[in-house]
Order: C-alpha cells, then structure tokens, then sequence
C-alpha cells in the first residue's frame, strides 16, 4: 500500500495541476487584459465591430482608451493601471453616458463604457451581449 501512495500523489497533483490551468485559461479568457481581445470575442460572437481608435482617456478617469461602435452602439474600452483606478473611473463613464441607455462596468484592470446615443438598439439586445461577453459569460 505504501508503494502505490506515491503514484497516487502524483496524480492528484497532475489532476489539480490541470484543473488549475484549465480554471486560469477560462479566468484569461473572460477577462481580456486588452480591447483588442474584447473585440475578437465580440466579432467572434457575430457581432458587427467598427475600428477602434484611441480616445480621451482624461474624459473616463484617466485611463488609456479606445473608442467605437458594437451593432452602431457607442462603446469605449480603457484599461487601467490597477483595478481599483478602474473602479474610480466608472462613475466618469457612467456620466459620460449620459441621458442615452448605457452602462459603466468595470472588470479587473478595463472600463467598458456603452451608450445607445443614436437609438439603434431599441431592444438593449446589442448592450446585453456586449456587456455579458465583457463580464466573462
């Protein structure tokens, strides 16, 4: 018995090892740590994706961010130094939303702002997917 515990070990933490690595590449995939990997999963998603181009970071809170659209709906990405200067700017976003329907959301490190300034997402369909591919589900 005293000889097989040592293969045993070894697979529990082979077994864990995996289950680890599996759990950190679903982590890395919800969490894109830049808006060039939200927008491939967005475009993956058959979502209709503009150029996103650098934009006025000092207008959400000071982040380094890029503005376009996602389906004709506003959208900007900025990523921050730390989660926490993220979470500060979210209240810049949400204002910069203004009266359209929109949201502010925060996720490690990124800031998506997203506003229907044009009403072409009467539904919130196009903020609903975007949203929830951006939080990971």
């Amino acid at each position: 018995m005293h000889k097989l515990l040592p293969i045993v070990s070894i697979l529990l933490f082979a077994a864990c090892d995996k289950a680890d690595s599996t759990a950190s590449a679903a982590a890395t995939k919800s969490t894109p740590a830049n808006a060039a990997g939200l927008i491939e999963r967005w475009r993956e998603a058959g979502l209709q994706v503009s150029a996103f181009d650098p934009a006025d970071g000092d207008k959400y809170g000071g982040g380094e961010c890029k503005a376009g659209q996602v389906n004709g709906v506003d959208a900007v990405i900025c990523l921050y130094a730390s989660p926490e200067a993220a979470t500060e700017a979210q209240a810049a976003g949400l204002a910069a939303v203004g009266p359209a329907t929109g949201a502010s959301l925060v996720v490690g490190k990124q800031l998506l702002v997203i506003a229907d300034r044009r009403a072409s997402d009467p539904e919130g369909r196009t903020i609903n997917q975007a949203t929830r591919i951006f939080r990971g589900r």
